[in-house]
């Protein structure tokens, strides 16, 4: 690994700059973070020493010409944060490297086919060599590799389908790896700090279902005694494997980087050249679309919801069509944050019909994060409907009908054109599009299945129910469901829908409780 990178103090040295210099290069992003790892032979009486890729040298010396040029080192910085710029750089210094070495014409051209092959040979994480995977912000695995199967867990991750059992701490602390690897407790330590900002001293004990008294007090241990919290949550930090019947340690540094999706954990052997990877975990968005792309499936709990635009053909019809592409753009624009707010997942975008996932995730309920997501849709599209009519002149009432049903599914991704779409392989999107196409008026309408597992707190944040017929007509009932089949003799046009569902209760959301409401409810 360190054949290609140089030390600390060879950038001192060499650069000719202070280690305040130094450190300020590195805060400004100019630098990255060094690889703290044991030294080698010719640093005695060092522990650790900090590596950084050799072109950090070059990157010190392009510091000093702009700032000879007259720029700030605000500029500068900003030039630094520009990826593209400094692979230029890198690559324009390549090439005067292997220009001032060209002994003869024929050298030159092997030299550019070389240097063409070098440039082809792009990391991803399919072809990582190095053990890797993802771990979400419930501590479970959804991508890892071959390698880290084989010389970590010791068995087939991928063949686990129910995601919990995919908890990182749970394949740990599992007495059969602990057969395998003699320092197992190394690695709780060592995910206790990679993991730290997805962990709560407080609910330790909910790690994993089945975590037993005695596993949650060495968490418990292993988490007061983590290290330090990184800088945006980016590690690099020295591990060794005792393997039982081996002889020798192995060595690693370990890489890992959180995004909002999770934790990605790289193992690099020691004796090897981690400067493609980190390369690799610097294209964020990169990163995060492949790790997306191959996310095993796993059965998990969710919420589907269906919200589609009444009457859209109607509309379509009133509207010339380029006002009409201006409308439905500006209602998925204004839709979309509203997903995101609640943590939806989107799936599927067909014009007049959007698909969002609601998922099981740790410091988020899942099935009021629906509930709350499509009343916020609902009142905005009516604001939208109200705002157009205002400067269109268009006398249509846009309405978002909204179906969600709850379950626990097989849930994956799909490559669509070079799209990632995430789908559910079960029943949910499919009760969820039914009551999508029965709702009317902007109406939400959801499962038994999903309100019932709402806790009665959530409960007394909005008002549900369905109406019945009476003397005086109808009326509506609080907190009731009807089978779906009750209304298939109805004279409502859409109730046909319904007849494949027609043995699921449901129930028509209607609107929030404000706080004061709901405290006045709880106490009665």
């Amino acid at each position: 690994m360190k054949s290609n990178l140089v030390t600390s103090k060879e950038i001192l040295e060499q650069a000719g700059i202070s280690r305040a210099t130094l450190n300020n290069y590195i805060k400004c992003g100019i630098l990255p973070r060094p690889i703290v790892s044991s030294p080698g032979p010719d640093q005695e009486g060092v522990k650790q020493i900090g590596y950084f890729p050799t072109n950090s040298l070059l990157w010190i010396k392009q510091v000093k010409v702009l700032k000879q040029q007259g720029k700030s080192m605000e500029e500068i910085a900003t030039l630094f944060q520009d990826k593209d710029w400094v692979k230029r750089l890198s690559l324009k210094n390549e090439i005067t490297a292997d220009r001032r070495n060209e002994p003869s014409m024929q050298d030159s051209a092997v030299r550019r086919r070389r240097h063409d092959e070098r440039r082809g040979l792009k990391v991803t994480i399919e072809n990582i060599t190095s053990p890797a995977y993802l771990v979400n912000n419930n501590l479970e695995i959804e991508w890892i590799n071959e390698q880290a199967e084989k010389s970590i867990f010791n068995r087939k991750i991928n063949s686990i389908n129910e995601i919990e059992s995919r908890n990182i701490f749970k394949l740990i602390l599992d007495p059969a790896l602990h057969g395998v690897m003699r320092n197992w407790r190394d690695m709780v330590d060592l995910h206790c700090t990679l993991l730290q900002r997805n962990m709560n001293s407080d609910d330790l004990a909910q790690t994993y279902a089945g975590i037993t008294d005695k596993d949650t007090a060495l968490l418990s241990n292993a988490y007061l005694n983590r290290q330090a919290p990184a800088i945006d949550n980016l590690y690099r930090l020295p591990f060794s494997f005792m393997r039982t019947g081996s002889r020798g340690l192995k060595h690693f540094i370990v890489h890992s980087e959180a995004y909002r999706e999770g934790t990605f954990v790289v193992f690099i052997p020691g004796d090897s050249n981690s400067a493609s990877v980190i390369d690799m975990l610097s294209q964020r968005e990169k990163i995060i679309n492949e790790l997306l792309h191959n996310r095993m499936p796993s059965v998990v709990s969710l919420c589907s919801m269906v919200a589609s635009i009444q009457d859209s053909e109607r509309l379509c019809a009133k509207l010339l069509p380029s006002k009409y592409f201006l409308l439905i753009n500006d209602l998925w624009q204004a839709v979309s944050p509203v997903f995101d707010k609640y943590f939806g997942t989107y799936g599927r975008h067909a014009g007049n019909e959007m698909v969002y996932y609601f998922t099981k995730n740790k410091g988020n309920d899942y099935l009021i994060n629906s509930i709350n997501c499509a009343m916020e849709i609902r009142d905005m599209a009516s604001r939208l409907s109200h705002s157009w009519n205002r400067k269109h002149g268009l006398d249509h009432t846009l309405n978002m009908n909204i179906g969600i049903h709850e379950g626990r599914e097989f849930f994956g991704t799909i490559r669509s054109a070079g799209n990632i779409e995430f789908t559910a392989l079960g029943e949910s999107v499919k009760v969820a599009r039914r009551l999508s196409e029965f709702a009317n008026n902007g109406e939400i309408w959801a499962t038994k299945d999903l309100i019932s597992k709402i806790s009665t707190e959530d409960r007394h944040g909005f008002t549900f129910g369905v109406y019945r017929d009476q003397t005086k007509g109808q009326v509506l009932q609080p907190d009731s469901f009807s089978l779906a089949g009750d209304y298939l003799n109805s004279d409502i046009a859409s109730s046909q829908v319904l007849a494949p569902i027609s043995g699921f209760a449901i129930t028509e959301i209607r609107d929030r409780i404000h706080q004061q409401q709901v405290n006045i409810s709880i106490k009665n």
